[in-house]
């Protein structure tokens, strides 16, 4: 990918992600993730996938890829679920609370964000 610049390898790594993702090749898709994110920080897409593939394992870095991903995607009512179980698995009612209320604002047919509140 040397003679691309930056949004050209961004879009590619993305692209892959993506298909590694739906494949729920999680470990493949992480790489480029990383990647993607090198070149857009705040993507809300990579940021939302990081944290989805996080989520058992590195709750505190999940959290703050569904945060970023919550705050640069208004529309997208299951990373502020998905942050909304993260806070609540560490024990911050408050903040799954508020979490899961963004998620609905957005989504009023979620049934598992309105499960949790």
């Amino acid at each position: 990918m040397g003679d691309l610049d930056g949004d050209e390898q961004l879009e590619i790594a993305m692209a892959v992600a993506e298909v590694e993702f739906a494949a729920k090749a999680y470990s493949k898709a992480y790489g480029y993730l990383k990647n993607a994110l090198g070149f857009a920080e705040k993507h809300p897409r990579a940021n939302y996938m990081m944290g989805v593939i996080l989520m058992e394992e590195k709750r505190k870095e999940a959290a703050a890829y569904l945060q970023t991903a919550a705050e640069n995607d208004p529309e997208n009512a299951d990373a502020n679920y998905r942050l909304g179980l993260l806070r609540y698995r560490a024990g911050d009612s408050g903040g799954a609370l508020a979490a899961f209320a963004a998620g609905i604002a957005i989504d009023a047919t979620n049934a598992d964000a309105h499960y949790h509140v």
